[in-house]
């Protein structure tokens, strides 16, 4: 009887490689998560995607990619000592790790442009301020990836050992530091927008602390700083990179997850007014989780008409033009007689000067329209 007995993987002191490859497939299970839970809520909320949220999905697809890329280089040897491989499984952990590096760089670009995207969408007294950071973030993402594909001498761009290459280190630092600063300023100009927005002081720290959560990326982007400036010279770059590397998953797997959280349910849900809920949700055609919808309304005059409380079931379609949405409520009952009424708008005649309540959600309508109640009651004995 055959017995089939399959090796396991150890992580030991001279092969890092299932380490490394549990930990990026973790770091990107994180990642897609984030995503899918973003549009989730977009969709359940909105009923629609935006370009942020299309960018978003481009960026954990890349970070698909240069997970896919790394667990070629695991499957080479990566994580190994290099007198350890034959040349065969060198050049190919070089070239997955160039693959890699485009794939990463593509994909922290697509996460910042979504956030860019994003701000442009509520920042109207920044507008210059946002557009200069869109520019320098595209100038960046596109140095890069130039640098990253010419990095070497061609025909093998990728082939860094014993090749004609640019200052490695030089260019990996400047990518770093640049990415750093930029985060910065995508925090700074966030914290800025939610100190404008009008709602308890609670709230506004919380929306400071979820636009903040970027700042999470930049001690994940020093580490990957130390650790690839300690091995991008190294003699043994498919072992001492393997640090480099998971730092590199790190800063992937953050600057997605801290993309996504503004658009999470549970900060949307806590966030019951304010410039986020009344320039965004609203202004996109789609009630919020707390029940705003429709566009902003302002007081007009309008006759005022008491009646006694009946019973109202009413039913309304949404002018789809103007995208106003429009939650219904049932008034309660009264114990008392009932009056016929018959009422007509004209035009855009406005429900609010009709209303003493501020707890119900008005109808407003622009066409004109009626509603016919019949009710019968006894006048000297006689029903009507």
């Amino acid at each position: 009887m055959a017995i089939m007995v399959q090796a396991q993987e150890l992580i030991t002191s001279s092969d890092k490689t299932p380490l490394v490859k549990i930990l990026t497939w973790m770091f990107l299970a994180i990642s897609v998560l984030a995503a899918i839970a973003r549009i989730a809520t977009k969709l359940s909320m909105v009923g629609k995607l935006r370009w942020d949220d299309y960018l978003t999905s481009i960026s954990a697809l890349a970070a698909i990619g240069q997970s896919v890329a790394v667990s070629f280089q695991c499957g080479d040897g990566f994580g190994q000592h290099i007198d350890m491989l034959n040349e065969n499984q060198v050049s190919a952990i070089l070239k997955s790790e160039h693959a890699a590096n485009i794939f990463f760089i593509a994909s922290l670009f697509f996460a910042k442009f979504s956030v860019i995207i994003f701000i442009k969408s509520l920042a109207q007294f920044y507008k210059r301020v946002v557009f200069c950071l869109e520019i320098g973030i595209i100038l960046w993402a596109v140095s890069a990836l130039i640098i990253t594909l010419f990095q070497c001498k061609l025909p093998e761009p990728w082939n860094y050992l014993g090749n004609s290459c640019l200052d490695r280190v030089a260019f990996w630092t400047y990518f770093s530091i640049t990415n750093i600063l930029t985060d910065c300023a995508l925090i700074a100009v966030m914290i800025l927008i939610a100190s404008r927005i009008q709602t308890s002081s609670s709230k506004k720290i919380l929306v400071m602390g979820v636009f903040g959560s970027r700042l999470f990326v930049v001690p994940a982007v020093a580490c990957q700083i130390y650790f690839s400036n300690k091995s991008l010279n190294s003699t043994d770059p498919t072992f001492a990179m393997w640090q480099a590397v998971v730092a590199t998953e790190i800063v992937q797997c953050l600057s997605i997850v801290t993309a996504c959280i503004p658009y999470l349910k549970p900060f949307l849900d806590s966030l019951e007014s304010g410039q986020l809920r009344a320039d965004d949700l609203r202004r996109r055609g789609k009630t919020g989780v707390s029940g705003y919808g429709g566009s902003g309304s302002n007081p007009s005059s309008g006759n005022n008409a008491a009646s006694k409380s009946t019973p109202v079931d009413a039913t309304a379609s949404a002018n789809s033009q103007q995208s106003n949405l429009h939650e219904l409520v049932e008034l309660p009952k009264a114990k008392r007689n009932s009056a016929t009424v018959t009422s007509v708008n004209e035009g855009t005649t406005n429900w609010d000067g009709q209303s003493h309540s501020s707890q119900t959600v008005l109808i407003q309508q622009t066409r004109t329209w009626g509603v016919d109640v019949e009710v019968r009651g006894v006048v000297n004995g006689d029903a009507v």
